[in-house]
């Protein structure tokens, strides 16, 4: 019989989980760093074709990786986190099932590569990059998320990000005309960050069991597959920018919006990070209070809006000669398309604090649905607006779907708490016969609320008393420290 982790082993106090978002955010931050470094070198390095070839090869790859991930790293996150007893075998079956589906992916990718005709360069490129499939099976940086030892992996993602940046300054300049160069650097860095968190797993936990038998691991899959969905819903809506630029524009064209795309990226990653410390606090509120959500959700939407819109107004502003001095002379175009995402950003933070609050209240399913429905507004939406606009269009179309999809979420949100408000009005009305209570029992109602009130703070739980939330909290909060795209 499974045995499920005891509280001990699965809760921490709200302060350590904290901590533990601090390293995370100082880790991520330097390692989104060292890779914008990387990505501004190779913009001066190859120019707007270049880097254009290399963008389109990189969203593509990224949507295919998704494809290979197939949502068992999220699942396997909270699978260990519930039984750390089953850590390893996960590691083991994970592992294998990803390298699997790795190999799967890079066969079509070849075949992709080989029928791509006058796009054939930028279909090796694809495949290049495409690679990080077996990369990511191999790292096992889920297990050491899910060991709690964040400052391993953030430590590997630093390292990975410092390798290729030394790798893409080294070749870069002494083979201008190989793009090749700048993906292989990339799977080099990881391989390195794979190597950091396997020596880990080895050295705290021990060496890895045998794999789960293949109906246990097909039967992995099925659970883990609503991740997987939701996931590469979003990864499609956020990939399909360049796929669409690279099918419409002129290669070049396609780089100067890359280039926009980058500045794009580092913004998602900064609210991306804020979500991670952000949700343990909805989870306390939604178990202690649960009337009180919308209020904090809303607070904290204007604490996230109101930080941001300075540096927003910035490069609104002054763009141009920002993107100019970063990217090279030849990325000053870039600045049209940009203003257009700084607005999708906008959204995009927005509409994240729905997702999350859908997440505390247990309905991933709605969730995956409006994802789902989002990632083809954003393909039909960027697809009309490029076709017509150019590169413009594409943004424009973006952040007309991520408002869209804004508006879509705080709807359901709405109607989800309505309903949760709905069964306790209910009882408020149906209960007519509570007028003629008579004041003794009145007064002996009070008296059982008052000492369960006492119970509950001489408990010290700061009114999360039941083991349902002290497991919720760290699981979600490790769930959700994941690396963002």
């Amino acid at each position: 019989m499974r045995r499920v982790a005891s509280d001990a082993q699965v809760a921490e106090p709200l302060k350590q989980v904290w901590q533990r978002a601090a390293v995370l955010i100082a880790f991520d931050g330097a390692s989104k760093a060292l890779a914008l470094l990387a990505s501004i070198w190779v913009a001066r390095a190859f120019g707007p074709d270049g880097f254009g070839a290399l963008s389109v090869a990189q969203s593509v790859a990224m949507a295919a990786q998704i494809v290979a991930t197939c949502g068992l790293e999220s699942w396997a996150v909270r699978a260990a986190v519930a039984s750390p007893q089953r850590s390893l075998q996960l590691a083991s079956t994970v592992m294998r099932l990803r390298l699997a589906l790795g190999a799967v992916v890079i066969a079509a990718l070849l075949g992709g590569a080989a029928l791509a005709g006058p796009r054939q360069g930028i279909g090796l490129l694809v495949v290049v990059y495409g690679l990080s499939a077996w990369t990511g099976a191999l790292s096992l940086q889920w297990l050491t998320q899910s060991g709690r030892a964040t400052h391993v992996m953030g430590a590997a993602q630093v390292l990975a990000q410092g390798v290729y940046l030394g790798l893409v300054v080294l070749l870069a300049s002494r083979t201008s005309e190989r793009l090749w160069v700048v993906p292989a650097a990339l799977i080099a860095g990881e391989l390195v960050a794979a190597a950091v968190n396997f020596g880990w797993v080895r050295r705290r936990l021990g060496a890895l069991p045998p794999a789960a038998s293949w109906r246990e691991t097909l039967a992995m899959l099925r659970e883990a597959a609503p991740l997987a969905a939701s996931q590469a819903f979003r990864a499609v809506g956020f990939a399909s920018d360049l796929v669409i630029a690279g099918l419409l524009l002129p290669i070049a064209v396609a780089g100067l919006y890359g280039a926009a795309l980058k500045v794009f990226q580092v913004g998602i990653s900064a609210a991306s990070l804020y979500l991670i410390v952000a949700l343990p606090r909805l989870v306390r509120v939604r178990e202690n209070d649960p009337a009180d959500l919308p209020r904090q959700l809303h607070r904290s939407m204007a604490v996230l809006t109101l930080s941001a819109l300075p540096p927003l107004l910035l490069v609104g502003i002054a763009g141009e000669p920002i993107m100019a001095a970063v990217f090279g002379a030849d990325f000053a175009g870039a600045i049209a398309p940009l203003r257009w995402l700084l607005l999708q950003w906008l959204f995009y933070a927005l509409l994240s604090h729905y997702r999350n609050a859908l997440l505390v209240e247990e309905r991933q399913g709605l969730d995956t649905t409006l994802v789902g429905i989002g990632a083809f507004a954003h393909v039909g939406l960027k697809y009309l607006g490029g076709a017509s606009a150019g590169m413009i269009g594409i943004a424009i179309g973006g952040a007309l779907a991520e408002g869209l999809l804004l508006v879509a979420y705080a709807l359901v949100f709405g109607r989800v708490r309505r309903r949760a408000r709905a069964p306790a009005a209910g009882r408020g009305r149906s209960s007519t016969g509570a007028k003629c209570r008579s004041s003794a029992a009145r007064a002996a109602g009070l008296a059982r609320v008052a000492a369960h009130s006492r119970r509950r703070r001489s408990s010290g739980s700061n009114g999360v008393s039941s083991s349902r939330a002290r497991t919720n909290l760290p699981t979600l909060s490790a769930a959700y420290c994941l690396p963002c795209a």
